[in-house]
């Protein structure tokens, strides 16, 4: 139960919503070059180098999931090509959701006006966004922000947009979300 009445309830969409699977594709790309502790010690750096491509200056983020790839080849000893590294890209639009949100975020949205806070780029988003099967007030990306979470800019920049307070929405992310 909601203890106030939000504006809006905003939702980290990678994670949260979207079932990403950034580590499943690891596993179907490099599992057959990297047994057991290898590979998992590879999908720990894969998401800890992505975290680190979002702090600074704003990238597309084809560059960061790149960039995350190379540095983890490059860290685990296993050939990098770009053609592998774009598979993780060219998959996130094909992601849906966790099985129980279609129907929560439904419930949600004949109540609330929901909003999207996401570290998606503008060419991938809404391909997700559609699979939720809930109707979003507005989706905003870091594309938009000019900079990805956990950097406050992308907050700064949603509040000015929707007109709010912070103090007047509730934002949902999930301990298991991704920052990228």
């Amino acid at each position: 139960m909601i203890d106030f009445e939000p504006k809006f309830i905003t939702f980290d969409c990678y994670g949260t919503l979207v079932n990403f699977r950034m580590a499943d594709k690891a596993r179907e790309i490099y599992g057959n070059r990297l047994p057991g502790d290898a590979m998992e010690n590879f999908v720990k750096l894969f998401k800890a180098f992505r975290l680190d491509e979002v702090l600074g200056a704003w990238k597309p983020y084809r560059n960061v999931v790149i960039n995350a790839v190379r540095r983890t080849c490059e860290r685990t000893g296993v050939p990098f090509t770009e053609a592998e590294a774009e598979q993780f890209y060219l998959a996130v639009p094909t992601w849906g959701p966790h099985p129980d949100v279609p129907e929560g975020l439904s419930r949600l949205a004949r109540k609330y006006r929901l909003v999207g806070l996401t570290n998606a780029d503008n060419a991938q988003i809404m391909s997700n966004i559609e699979k939720l099967g809930a109707p979003f007030h507005a989706v905003i990306t870091a594309e938009d922000a000019g900079a990805y979470k956990p950097r406050m800019q992308g907050f700064e920049y949603m509040f000015k947009k929707l007109d709010v307070q912070p103090h007047e929405i509730l934002h949902v992310s999930s301990a298991r979300a991704t920052t990228s």
